[in-house]
């Protein structure tokens, strides 16, 4: 019976030292260094900013008139480009084109605040385009994002 111990004991042992051998870098003295490296490769990524439109759906039909949509953004703060003319990381404000063309900054809209509550003014009964981009205090699309495309009906 003691031997029975005595060789388990021994696996269990030698098991316990195989488990702090999970790296296939060389164990070193002193402080542990490793530690470390594992702590920053669990670190949070950097967040990308983002944005959800809400309200108005591709292929949606509304009625003439006022269109009230919400753009909600993530990991991104509006601020007026006026005052604040030098592009920072996380900052800018949203572009929305309405039968315009998207590739002119100054045929669109811009929302500094209150994205909760934009109204797409008068709009006509018909087809119509509407493109939302997150953009930079200097206009210029936001590396990362993608504009959102939506093609709705008025009646």
């Amino acid at each position: 019976m003691k031997k029975q111990w005595l060789t388990s004991g021994a696996a269990v042992i030698a098991l316990a030292g195989l488990a702090g051998c999970g790296s296939d870098k060389a164990q070193t003295s002193g402080p542990s260094e490793p530690a470390k490296q594992e702590q920053s490769a669990y670190a949070p990524e950097t967040k990308k900013p983002s944005f959800k439109v809400e309200g108005l759906k591709d292929g949606d039909t509304v009625k003439a008139g006022d269109v009230k949509i919400k753009v909600t953004v993530s990991d991104f703060k509006l601020v007026d480009f006026v005052t604040n003319k030098d592009p920072k990381p996380g900052e800018g404000h949203i572009h929305i084109w309405l039968d315009t063309d998207p590739n002119d900054p100054k045929a669109a809209q811009k929302i500094i605040k209150d994205a909760d509550n934009i109204v797409l003014k008068d709009v006509k009964p018909g087809a119509h385009t509407l493109v939302i981009s997150l953009n930079g205090n200097d206009h210029k699309q936001v590396d990362g994002t993608t504009p959102q495309t939506i093609k709705f009906s008025a009646k």
